[in-house]
């Protein structure tokens, strides 16, 4: 499911628990639904946020030890000449 689809039922929920058909039981459930959905996303949005930066450092940790790897290489080769 898409953030985008997401989105839509969360809106869906909270409009739907405002319209007058909406009976009192029903609309509680919704509010509900809609408030755990929001927090949901959060949580998404957060975990998402974390995952990125830790690619990134990733990323860097991965060249900094390509970049080691590297000089030790071109020492041993240059000590051996």
């Amino acid at each position: 499911m898409t953030n985008r689809e997401i989105t839509a039922i969360h809106a869906a929920c909270r409009r739907r628990s405002w319209e007058d058909s909406t009976d009192d039981a029903s609309r509680l459930v919704l509010e509900r639904a809609g408030d755990a959905i929001g927090q949901l996303r959060r949580e998404v949005r957060d975990l998402q946020h974390r995952l990125s930066r830790q690619a990134i450092h990733l990323e860097r940790a991965e060249l900094d030890a390509e970049i080691m790897r590297r000089a030790a290489f071109g020492h041993q080769k240059g000590g051996a000449a």
